[in-house]
């Protein structure tokens, strides 16, 4: 997880973690948990102010799996302390999810959320989540967002909660809303929103897996985003980090016994494009089916004659961010005539749209010459 000052911080499945230069991947430090430890792949690991938390959820330090969370002191790397369930629970693996509050360490554990005073490692309020048990965690200004473990007969589900009162502000899940989505078991924030992993949601193929993003404070879903490899297998959006403009997805693998792999995102600056009125020279096959979502859902839709080529163009005197990044633009049909409203908003202001059917679909192409 990001740390700040150009810093990461990474854990192991067994007793280490360490903290590293984000830019040279050099280590800068080491953060060891003495005696023996279960493996355990949930171990998370967070910066908050001076200190290091790393969780320990196998720990039978006080009973079988009650799980505990080992305090580091961020510049030496020495323990200051080990935080203990302040509601001891026979297997509630207590620190299996942390995330910051400010410089506030928020501790989970089968049942909620605890928050700690940032100075004394004091337990000052607690966040009850049941039924469900708690999963991913994360906070972004006044707001906690708790993503609950469900069984795979039911909707993954997220509860936004108000950091002060306690109170639920809305209880999120994905658009589909499917059974077994695992929708809530990984989330993260940055940028005044929050991401929250569904790794067996149906976007594109079966289980594919997706990405859903809302806003931080009023839990409203502001987009979708897709595998960026649906054929590769499901499990996309096991895992979720981020900090600043970057975003870390990883597929794991589970799902097809395959290899995992780690999709890096970024906000950057976007280009204006302009597009041209286009003639192909030789014959494109017309009739081409494809995937398609958006935040509207998605399906098969059928491509036929290319029609448009947009390129980037620079503005307000600067470069093109991509000049290589162009766009190939197709006719469509996907048989879709519902009438949908959407708000819009950039440089030249706001504005309400409907949409009807689907006519073009442009798909990213690499200009091979001038």
């Amino acid at each position: 997880t990001d740390a700040g000052d150009g810093q990461v911080v990474l854990s192991s499945m067994d007793t280490d973690a360490f903290l590293m230069d984000a830019t040279t991947g050099a280590l800068l430090r080491r953060y060891t948990v003495s005696g023996p430890r279960t493996p355990d792949e949930r171990r998370q690991i967070v910066a908050a102010g001076p200190y290091v938390l790393f969780g320990d959820p196998s720990s039978h330090l006080t009973g079988a799996f009650e799980g505990a969370v080992h305090v580091f002191d961020r510049a030496s790397g020495a323990l200051v302390r080990t935080l203990v369930n302040p509601a001891p629970l026979p297997f509630g693996s207590f620190g299996f999810a942390l995330a910051t509050l400010g410089d506030a360490p928020l501790v989970a554990d089968g049942v909620g959320v605890v928050r700690y005073d940032p100075l004394a490692e004091a337990p000052v309020q607690t966040y009850p989540v049941a039924p469900s048990s708690s999963s991913g965690l994360a906070a972004a200004g006044n707001r906690i967002l708790v993503g609950t473990n469900r069984p795979d007969d039911a909707g993954g589900r997220a509860v936004l909660l108000d950091a002060a009162s306690g109170a639920v502000v809305r209880t999120l899940h994905d658009p589909q809303d499917q059974l077994g989505d695992r929708f809530g078991i990984a989330v993260a924030s940055a940028a005044g929103a929050f991401v929250v992993g569904a790794p067996r949601a149906g976007w594109l193929l079966p289980g594919a897996g997706a990405l859903e993003v809302f806003d931080a404070e009023t839990g409203d879903r502001l987009h979708t985003i897709p595998t960026p490899d649906p054929a590769a297998g499901g499990d996309f959006g096991r895992k979720v980090a981020a900090g600043g403009e970057v975003l870390v997805a990883t597929r794991t693998g589970e799902v097809t016994s395959t290899s995992g792999s780690a999709y890096v995102f970024s906000r950057r600056r976007l280009d204006d494009y302009a597009c041209h009125a286009a003639h192909p020279k030789a014959p494109v096959p017309a009739g081409q089916e494809r995937f398609a979502s958006d935040r509207f859902g998605g399906g098969a839709i059928v491509l036929d004659r290319l029609t448009a080529y947009c390129r980037p163009v620079g503005r307000d005197g600067l470069l093109a961010v991509d000049p290589t990044l162009q766009f190939a633009c197709y006719e469509s049909r996907d048989g879709s005539g519902v009438a949908r409203s959407v708000t819009v908003r950039n440089a030249l202001g706001l504005q309400t749209l409907s949409l009807r059917e689907r006519q073009r679909v442009c798909i990213p192409a690499r200009a091979d010459a001038p």
